[in-house]
């Protein structure tokens, strides 16, 4: 294959990759920094007086007509009011019989200190866990073990402007997921990378890829005809 013909057949398929790159896949703002409102807090990520722990997050969807992809990070203003807190944000797949967080997937904790002013808290995952074109995930947040016994209250300030979030909350034990729609949820985004497994290329690819291979060909069946003549000379 001549370095000509390599070349075009390279350009072809480059023009057919997917782009790279985080990308914010899902939130309540494309906004960077993610804008929130302070005046406006969700504090039902903690411990009870009883020792249970509320635990909060929400639902957010894959396009169905667009490719996978694997969570970097998600970005979270939140402020820990009652002392030192580990706060861990939860993966979930959804329930295959109800629309619920069923199992988690992967999990990304974070220490924050006591602190009465909320500040943007970036959860950093793998970045190897598929999320899968057309289905639904959940990240739900909750408080490892506390640093002291009592009342724990984590703050999550809410959306600006104002955002639907379709919220999902449970105390455990016992456990039994709740939801809420809230037309002024939580300040949330979340990014992800695209997968390496892209959608079927444009239709104006094909001729442009056809085009590449054709050159291949026919670059391959003009060598072999040469290499003959050679052999017939010789």
């Amino acid at each position: 294959m001549t370095l000509r013909m390599l070349s075009a057949l390279l350009l072809t398929v480059s023009l057919w990759a997917p782009s790279a790159g985080a990308t914010i896949l899902a939130g309540t703002s494309q906004t960077t920094p993610l804008p929130f409102n302070q005046f406006n807090t969700f504090a039902q990520i903690g411990v009870q007086p009883n020792g249970n722990r509320p635990e909060m997050g929400f639902l957010f969807t894959i396009p169905g007509d667009g490719p996978d992809y694997f969570l970097d990070n998600l970005i979270v203003p939140l402020r820990s009011i009652t002392d030192d807190n580990t706060v861990r944000f939860s993966l979930y797949d959804q329930d295959p019989n109800f629309l619920r967080p069923g199992s988690v997937l992967e999990s990304a904790e974070m220490f924050i200190e006591e602190v009465y002013t909320y500040s943007l808290r970036t959860f950093l995952f793998t970045g190897t866990t598929k999320l899968e074109a057309g289905r639904n995930y959940f990240l739900i947040g909750s408080i490892t073990d506390p640093t002291s016994q009592g009342i724990q209250q984590i703050d999550w300030a809410g959306s600006s402007p104002a955002a639907t979030v379709q919220q999902f909350y449970r105390v455990t034990p016992p456990g039994g997921w709740n939801t809420i729609t809230n037309n002024n949820g939580p300040a949330f985004q979340i990014n992800a990378t695209e997968g390496e497994s892209s959608p079927v290329p444009e239709p104006g690819m094909f001729p442009l890829l056809t085009a590449g291979m054709f050159a291949l060909v026919v670059g391959k069946g003009v060598r072999k005809g040469l290499r003959k003549r050679r052999n017939r000379v010789f």
